[in-house]
């Protein structure tokens, strides 16, 4: 049998810029291959919802976390809550060890993987906060001082029972005329981080309000407390001041200290 030899030409066409270009016929594309199911795919599992409950205390305690949980086990303490507004999650594995620690035995079986625990919280407007401090303000003013204005220009997100502080008020000058100042107002919740906000007043000094209580160069008694002692001295002022002011006093021994007026007469030494 005569050997068959088959030649395979190819179509060459020539480009302008005298290269080559190969020619080739269009193929039907290549179909990727059916194939047919053989068993139902399984359905994915639901994902679990993380239960939620809002509290307002600063502390966080297991009926919270698992309001069907009875006995002693209600109050145990679970630690800090979150800041108003903001979550925190708790894991099982945490309730579990917090009732172990305490010797409950009676534990549900049904705790949830995680648990959500949500600070309820409010906000205070401008107006409300100015409020608060005229209020507080003008409880402890003394004669010669008016209250003019209270400016809050600041709304505050706080704690649902957190409850306004407002700072003691600071000296004021023995001097005729406006004054404004900044006063500090704590919104206190329970917690060691209360929130804080300022405030500016606008008071008004008479001259009576000007004029001193205690001028300088007073003589007052002094009284030192230590380890449960008081002792009595003398004291010189060394500069104007009301009552409640802390100032410097000279003692009868020429030695300089710090002392707070606790009346005309009358200072305590710090």
């Amino acid at each position: 049998m005569r050997n068959t030899v088959l030649l395979v030409f190819a179509m060459v066409a020539i480009a302008p810029d005298g290269s080559a270009r190969g020619t080739a016929r269009k193929g039907k594309k290549n179909r990727p291959a059916q194939i047919a199911p053989t068993e139902a795919q399984p359905k994915l599992a639901k994902k679990q919802e993380i239960p939620e409950f809002t509290i307002e205390g600063a502390r966080i305690i297991v009926s919270d976390c698992l309001p069907s949980i009875e006995g002693a086990a209600r109050t145990i303490d679970m630690g800090p809550s979150p800041t108003p507004g903001q979550s925190r999650l708790v894991s099982r594995g945490e309730l579990e060890s917090v009732l172990k620690r305490h010797a409950i035995t009676d534990v549900p079986s049904d705790i949830p993987t995680l648990t959500r625990i949500k600070r309820a919280g409010k906000i205070v407007a401008p107006s409300e906060i100015a409020g608060v401090v005229e209020i507080d303000v003008q409880k402890n003013l003394k004669r010669g001082i008016t209250l003019v204005r209270v400016e809050s220009t600041h709304e505050v997100f706080v704690a649902k029972n957190a409850t306004p502080q407002v700072a003691i008020l600071p000296l004021f000058p023995h001097q005729k005329g406006p004054f404004r100042t900044s006063i500090t107002v704590d919104f206190v919740d329970g917690s060691n981080t209360p929130v804080r906000t300022f405030v500016t007043a606008e008071f008004n000094i008479s001259e009576e309000g000007a004029t001193p209580e205690v001028p300088r160069n007073t003589h007052v008694n002094a009284v030192i407390r230590q380890h449960g002692l008081q002792i009595a001295t003398s004291a010189l002022t060394l500069s104007d001041a009301s009552v409640g002011d802390v100032i410097n006093v000279q003692l009868s021994t020429n030695k300089v200290v710090r002392a707070k007026l606790v009346s005309r007469d009358a200072a305590d030494i710090l």
